[in-house]
């Protein structure tokens, strides 16, 4: 697995260091977690952005998508 260095500031470093002792897992571990979900959470963004900005997306008003969902 490769080796990557960052510099935090002492806050977030404390904040680390006592989420990873609290669930007993290494502070490596809760910073990888925490970059993994931010990535998923920009690339979920980035997909949304692609679709609303997408020309041939058909998009439905309130009342065609509760009458497509069968909702009265």
């Amino acid at each position: 697995m490769p080796l990557v260095a960052i510099r935090i500031n002492e806050e977030t470093n404390k904040r680390i260091d006592d989420i990873s002792k609290k669930i007993e897992r290494s502070k490596s571990f809760i910073i990888r977690k925490g970059i993994e979900s931010f990535l998923e959470e920009l690339e979920d963004a980035q997909d949304a952005l692609h679709i609303l900005n997408d020309p041939t997306t058909k998009w439905l008003d309130y009342d065609e998508a509760k009458k497509k969902l069968n909702i009265n």
